[in-house]
């Protein structure tokens, strides 16, 4: 890769760091996992390489030869008729690298239009997607990539799209069996927007994990640390009135620092129970943080799924717990192209 390139994506991201939390920031959609095993794994793991050939939409680094002419589809049937959704495919180059190409699309569905009066006057539809390009390379114990993906967004007649970058990096520890990574994620700046007015604030986050394999334990696990570009993302809630002091005032609840550390925060365990099956599990501490009720919290925050290869296909079905109301699927399906080609006796 460049090294101008790599310069100068470095320099773009503290441009989009002071980006908000909590739904202001523009295409927070491209922010979704794609693949159903990151879904289990709690949304978000940059440190992981075996994990399917999705992998590179998490950090383009862990595009692997592995999983050269694989092709997988992911469909995530969302909250409120919502659907999404993806493919991607994996290609390998020798002396050049890896590459990665996939599709994200979210369908909305339709929406009553109406006008300023509130009359009803007919429907209209609202989609995103986002394409993108991935491309890695391996030095010695190193392996580094680059995402490029042009973000679409379309609500009514209103149209908006971008340039967003991924900037990503991975440690393979030559002797045991641990990784770590590092992304700059959804760096660039917006083709055009839905109107003049409208401002632009990239969903860039900032991202270290670690991935760890005990020698002689079926198990895999990792931590995902990300938005750690600003320490305090704890959403500022008017409503979160505690009591009132002495004047009358009301008092605000105010997390203190482990509430604040622990929601940059993802935990994840792969259980290798045999060859060609796993399962996965993870945690979200802003998940739960954010989306628990105080006096029902359940299991909000918690994600799992299993993966089953047979031969040259694998199947993959992963749930995240977004609320007590219920939780959100996500299937998977892989197919190493390779059985095509190869010759058989």
């Amino acid at each position: 890769m460049n090294k101008y390139i790599i310069i100068f994506l470095v320099c773009l991201a503290p441009q989009f760091a002071i980006a908000q939390i909590g739904g202001s920031r523009s295409f927070a959609f491209v922010q979704e996992p794609v693949g159903a095993s990151t879904f289990a794994v709690g949304g978000q793991n940059i440190s992981l390489r075996n994990l399917d050939n999705n992998q590179f939409w998490q950090n383009p680094a862990s595009l692997d030869t592995g999983f050269n002419q694989f092709a997988s589809y992911n469909y995530n049937p969302y909250f409120a008729d919502i659907r999404n959704h993806s493919l991607s495919y994996n290609h390998s180059i020798e002396k050049i690298g890896n590459f990665g190409i996939g599709i994200n699309y979210w369908s909305y569905g339709k929406m009553i239009e109406t006008n300023e009066f509130g009359t009803e006057i007919g429907e209209f539809s609202s989609n995103d997607y986002v394409i993108n390009v991935g491309y890695a390379r391996r030095f010695e114990n190193f392996s580094y990539g680059m995402n490029m993906k042009f973000a679409h967004s379309n609500i009514q007649s209103f149209n908006a799209s971008a340039l967003l970058f991924d900037l990503g990096g991975q440690f393979i520890h030559p002797n045991k069996d641990l990784v770590f990574g590092m992304v700059f994620s959804n760096m660039g700046f917006p083709l055009d927007n839905f109107s003049e007015s409208s401002k632009f604030q990239t969903p860039f986050d900032l991202k270290l994990g670690l991935s760890f394999k005990p020698q002689h334990m079926p198990m895999r696990l990792s931590a995902t640390f990300h938005k750690l570009y600003r320490y305090d993302i704890v959403y500022d809630n008017p409503n979160a009135v505690t009591g009132f002091d002495e004047n009358g005032d009301p008092i605000f609840d105010d997390p203190n620092d482990f509430d604040k550390i622990s929601r940059h925060v993802v935990l994840a365990t792969e259980l290798l129970l045999a060859k060609g099956f796993n399962i996965q599990l993870g945690y979200n501490f802003l998940k739960r943080a954010e989306l628990q009720i105080e006096d029902r919290k359940g299991t909000v925050g918690f994600s799992f799924g299993a993966k089953l290869k047979i031969k040259t296909v694998q199947v993959a079905f992963a749930r995240s717990i977004d609320h007590i109301s219920g939780g959100t699927n996500k299937i998977n399906l892989i197919v190493d192209l390779n059985m095509f080609t190869k010759n058989r006796i």
